[in-house]
């Protein structure tokens, strides 16, 4: 019996990058995300997102999804390598989120209910999860965007930030399936006597915040490239 034996370090410069970026609404998770090495696909659920698409890399192509088959056809095609879609370097999947919602209103439709039921949940978490790992398992580069949640801890008043799933364990589950989980957010600084909004991703941070970094990155990265992001990830020789 023989198997295919591969050093870390060449392995690591090979595999492409999962990432998963989270953030409030007009924190700038799409314009960030087509920043990644390109040629760029943007799965789009939400048409408003195509003005930052242009600004941040008019380059970009865009496939406008409408419903959960519209995702996996696409994402289907790019696992099987269709020669149409073999140019791309990078999918960005904007926004999960709402890729979710999408699945659920599949789900709604096949029962012919308008309302989820219990047994519902569960097929919504499979099929979500099913999805994230066709995406990990891609081979090219995927940037998936995803609205923001708090929760507050009553014993201790801590604030919980996290993406935003249906089920309260989807997103803490889904988390092993990324290379890195980035929570995005704006600030507020003085430069040149001037109050200026600088963007800002946290890849390491407390607990109270889902993140997930991977060397060489730095806990929190200011004005950031998702180029620049994954290049230094794939080039790491620890």
């Amino acid at each position: 019996m023989s198997f295919k034996i591969e050093k870390a370090s060449k392995a690591s410069s090979n595999a492409p990058i999962k990432a998963l970026l989270y953030g409030d609404s007009g924190a700038g998770k799409t314009t960030l995300a087509v920043t990644g090495p390109g040629p760029v696909l943007v799965l789009l659920t939400e048409r408003q997102a195509i003005t930052s698409i242009n600004a941040s890399n008019p380059e970009a192509d865009i496939i406008y999804v409408n419903t959960a088959q519209d995702v996996r056809n696409v994402v289907g095609a790019l696992r099987n390598g269709d020669k149409s879609l073999s140019k791309y370097k990078t999918l960005v999947v904007d926004s999960l989120t709402e890729t979710q919602r999408l699945i659920q209103d599949d789900i709604l439709k096949k029962a012919r209910r308008d309302t989820m039921q219990l047994q519902d949940y569960g097929k919504l978490a499979d099929a979500t999860k099913g999805l994230i790992r066709t995406l990990r398992d891609l081979p090219i580069n995927v940037i998936c965007t995803a609205l923001m949640e708090h929760d507050n801890e009553e014993a201790t008043g801590k604030r919980h930030y996290s993406p935003i799933f249906i089920g309260k364990k989807t997103g803490r589950e889904i988390a092993q399936w990324f290379t890195i989980i980035g929570y995005l957010y704006r600030r507020d600084v003085k430069e040149e006597n001037e109050r200026v909004s600088q963007r800002y991703v946290m890849f390491d941070g407390p607990s109270t915040v889902l993140c997930k970094i991977a060397n060489p990155l730095e806990g929190i990265i200011k004005d950031p490239n998702f180029t620049t992001i994954i290049q230094s990830i794939q080039q790491y020789k620890g």
